[in-house]
């Protein structure tokens, strides 16, 4: 008897918890990580039509690539596994499910993928990343913030914003902030539901316990882990603070640097004795050996670094 797509799912959040769990050595190691077997067991469950699932292969997929190739920008192109999850997601989306379209990436995120037949395909081009531009109509962008993307209610209320700059007489304020209400509402059911992109759109303070919940989320997936320091920072909490810094710096080496400095400066309390000074250093002489001398020297945490005598 076959596993239920939910059964499946359990499996690969518990592989996926178990491959980045917190290792303290995982900065100081250059051999690339190995691709999460969670992608896999996502991968089964997709298959067995849970949708959820899908977007999770996709997002573990898509954050592998650059947890493998530490000091790389930009990082090295996803797995087939990432491109199959992607055509899974779409094929829900072009059927009809709402959540499998808004989880699909932007074309700047995608490696060359476009899903232009897809729902919310204008918020999701590149022509609306730049608020400058014109090829961005913004009553397309109405309407797909009426159907309940978060990303283009987030993507019309900074248009808006922005107009309202240029043409002072024009006054779009109420518009701008009901859109921006709507982002944050939509970003807070999306996120919950595992469309872990649209997290970032959910920013109100006005909600801690929602704000906390939702960082927890991105930083499960390596998203926003920083964030999520400042935010325990803020309420005391030292010792959940420093997790999540050090979660940040497993996923992306430059965090190491800055959670060193965090160490050096007593902003955080170090787990171990000279943890702040060995995390800068190897950073800093990585990014020299990777990037040259200049990129490191324009690195601010670079500044606390001791390097080897000889060293640059």
């Amino acid at each position: 008897m076959h596993a239920s797509g939910g059964a499946l799912a359990v499996r690969a959040a518990r592989a996926n918890a178990d491959h980045l769990r917190l290792d303290y050595a995982r900065p100081f190691e250059r051999a690339a990580l190995a691709e999460s077997p969670a992608v896999s067991l996502y991968l089964d469950a997709c298959r067995a039509r849970d949708k959820p699932a899908c977007w999770l292969a996709m997002e573990i997929a898509e954050q592998d690539a650059v947890v493998r190739t530490p000091l790389e920008w930009p990082p090295r192109n996803p797995s087939p596994r990432w491109r199959e999850a992607v055509k899974l997601v779409e094929v829900n989306c072009l059927a009809g499910d709402h959540m499998s379209c808004a989880a699909l990436p932007t074309e700047s995120d995608a490696h060359g993928v476009t899903f232009p037949a897809a729902s919310g395909a204008l918020g999701r081009s590149p022509g609306c990343a730049e608020p400058e531009t014109d090829r961005c109509p913004e009553a397309t962008l109405r309407q797909e913030c009426e159907i309940g993307f978060a990303r283009s209610c987030n993507t019309l209320a900074t248009r808006l914003d922005m107009d309202a700059l240029t043409n002072p007489r024009t006054s779009q304020q109420a518009e701008s902030d009901a859109a921006r209400k709507r982002s944050y509402a939509l970003a807070a059911a999306s996120c919950r539901a595992g469309v872990v992109d649209d997290c970032q759109f959910h920013a109100s303070p006005q909600d801690p316990v929602l704000e906390l919940a939702v960082s927890q989320s991105e930083c499960e997936f390596g998203r926003a882990c920083g964030g999520l320091a400042k935010l325990y920072l803020g309420r005391g909490d030292l010792a959940r603070a420093r997790d999540a810094a050090e979660r940040g710096c497993q996923y992306f080496a430059e965090r190491c640097a800055e959670l060193g400095v965090m160490y050096l400066d007593g902003t955080l309390p170090e787990p171990v004795a000279g943890r702040g000074q060995a995390l800068v250093d190897f950073v800093c002489a990585s990014l020299r050996d990777v990037r040259g001398d200049q990129a490191m020297r324009r690195y601010s945490p670079c500044g606390r670094a001791r390097l080897p005598v000889g060293a640059p």
